[in-house]
C-alpha cells in the first residue's frame, strides 16, 4: 500500500487522482531505492511515507507536473538519498 494514511478530510481524490499520485510516489521512489538495503524495511518504510507527504504537500500547492513535484520531493531528501533527480 502506497499510502499510509488517508489524506485531509476535506480532499477529494477520484479514481485519476489516485492513479496519478501512485505513479507519481513510483516516479520518486524509483529514484531513491537504491538508498535502503531491503525495501521492506523500517527505513524504506520510513522514506516512502516522507515520499509521499512530500508529493500531498506539492500537489496541495497545486503542482500538477509528475516531473517538477519529483524533483521538489527530492530537493527536500537528504543529499545520499536523491541521487538522480526525478526520473518520468
Amino acid at each position: 500500500m502506497l499510502f499510509s494514511s488517508p489524506p485531509e478530510p476535506s480532499a477529494f481524490m477520484d479514481f485519476d487522482d489516485v492513479g496519478f499520485l501512485q505513479r507519481t510516489v513510483e516516479s520518486a521512489w524509483s529514484a531513491v531505492r537504491f538508498a535502503v538495503d531491503d525495501e521492506n524495511s523500517t527505513e524504506a518504510k520510513s522514506l516512502r511515507q516522507r515520499l509521499v507527504q512530500g508529493i500531498l504537500r506539492v500537489v496541495e500547492k497545486g503542482e500538477r507536473n509528475p516531473v517538477r513535484i519529483v524533483d521538489a520531493v527530492l530537493a527536500d531528501l537528504p543529499p545520499m538519498t536523491a541521487r538522480y533527480g526525478a526520473v518520468a
